[in-house]
């Protein structure tokens, strides 16, 4: 068998038709032979008429003539260069996002599978069958890393995705808030440090400032912290971390210098933090005295994200880091940094979300490796490491100046830090099972 009856009338001299030298798919030749032996060619190849070119079907012809078959069933198609060359791509491309329902493919095939020709001529076979019997099985007991997770636990997060931001809206519903506390000052000051290029927009600044990301604090609480563990967090900021924490069940110790802030927080958690929930403690305080703040506390988990130097100027206090210099900002950074690791559990994690910022130079000052050594310092080990993805927002506005003034590319990313202070197997089984109930969401 060869050309089909039904489209006879379309043959064609095989030596008249060339391959597209501009193709770039490699096909599986061995298959379409089998293919064409077991069921002639039943539908034609398509050609370019004014050079011969094929412009699908390739490797169909390939396959026709390693068979030895002179003649090819061919529609002609009348195309300048350049639409040849899309139509090559196009047909190619399709075939490469075409997918399959594999439980109507297992149907057939075992459809096939019960007759007396069996899978011949199908291009599978029983192991084939096997397999994706065995496959559907496993996805259909199996639930998904959302469900499992709460969002996919890879060094990707991204916020931009559908499955983060309906968790988003859960808490904001809730009454989360991530900017309470800041007054407009710091706003005036956020908007003077992006037009001068001291920061990018669409980071945890150019949003307003101590914005921390519910979903990626419930995801970092959830995965690294015993379900009635103890959270200290020595740069508190604004509520989220504090809220959240409790939220699920955590105690959570959290200091920060201005009352003000705390006094915020407090109101936050008035509204939020009711039943049986711990409170979150929030403390006020120069955290360079945690061990002394805290007393006997002893952490199960350190969650955090430290200030980006004096970029986020929130008092003239001298013990605010914010108020320092570059220099100072960083011997005080590591001493926190020490005297935070010593509260904390071995065994155990601690988070941190970082990310770098520049000088009045435009040049960045390395502060996640600043963090990463300072937390290593103390005789931890840095496990995992994250990009958390945001939103595009200005930053789609701002990169076009950005570029061409500066050649500064757009930050739209932060760093997630996650050390282990001992063994990070036994940290896991005192994290335990891995609870991703929502019963405290709105509307679940």
């Amino acid at each position: 068998m060869n050309i089909r009856p039904e489209i006879s009338h379309l043959a064609v001299s095989i030596s008249d038709l060339s391959t597209h030298p501009r193709n770039i798919r490699h096909g599986d030749i061995g298959a379409i032979c089998t293919s064409l032996a077991a069921h002639g060619q039943y539908r034609p190849i398509v050609v370019q008429r004014s050079t011969g070119y094929i412009l699908a079907g390739n490797h169909t012809y390939q396959a026709a003539r390693s068979l030895g078959w002179s003649q090819i069933a061919v529609t002609h198609v009348e195309c300048d260069d350049e639409q040849a060359l899309r139509i090559l791509l196009v047909d190619n491309r399709a075939n490469d996002l075409a997918t399959y329902d594999d439980s109507a493919l297992s149907d057939l095939l075992k459809e096939l599978a019960a007759t007396d020709l069996g899978l011949d001529g199908t291009l599978f076979d029983g192991d084939a069958l096997d397999d994706l019997i065995k496959e559907i099985g496993d996805s259909t007991d199996r639930p998904s890393l959302t469900d499992q997770f709460g969002v996919p636990p890879f060094t990707v997060l991204d916020t931009r995705q559908g499955y983060w931001q309906q968790r988003k809206q859960k808490w904001i519903a809730q009454g989360i808030e991530s900017d309470i506390g800041r007054d407009a000052d710091l706003a005036i000051q956020t908007k003077h440090m992006i037009e001068h290029g001291m920061i990018d927009p669409d980071t945890r600044l150019a949003n307003g400032t101590s914005i921390f990301d519910p979903v990626l604090c419930e995801m970092l609480v959830r995965w690294f912290s015993p379900a009635d563990g103890t959270i200290i967090d020595p740069f508190a900021g604004g509520s989220v971390r504090g809220i959240i924490s409790s939220v699920l069940g955590r105690t959570y110790y959290g200091i920060d210098l201005r009352p003000e802030q705390i006094e915020a927080n407090e109101k936050q958690a008035d509204s939020m933090i009711t039943g049986d929930l711990p409170r979150p403690t929030w403390i006020v305080g120069d955290s360079t005295d945690i061990t002394d703040l805290l007393g006997s506390t002893r952490a199960d988990m350190i969650l955090t994200c430290p200030p980006y130097g004096s970029l986020e100027r929130y008092s003239d206090d001298p013990a605010d880091l914010s108020a320092m210099t570059d220099h100072d900002f960083i011997d005080a950074y590591r001493h926190i940094i020490a005297e935070t690791m010593s509260l904390l559990r071995d065994d155990s994690f601690a988070c941190l979300v970082v990310g770098d910022y520049r000088d009045k130079k435009g040049y960045y000052h390395n502060f996640v490796s600043q963090t990463i050594d300072a937390v290593l310092a103390t005789g931890a080990h840095l496990y995992n490491e994250a990009i958390l993805v945001q939103m595009v927002g200005t930053g789609a506005m701002m990169a076009s100046p950005y570029m061409r003034g500066t050649r500064k590319m757009v930050k739209m990313h932060q760093n997630v830090l996650v050390f282990v202070k001992g063994d990070p197997k036994r940290a896991a089984i005192r994290c335990g099972d891995l609870e991703m109930a929502d019963h405290w969401q709105t509307g679940t």
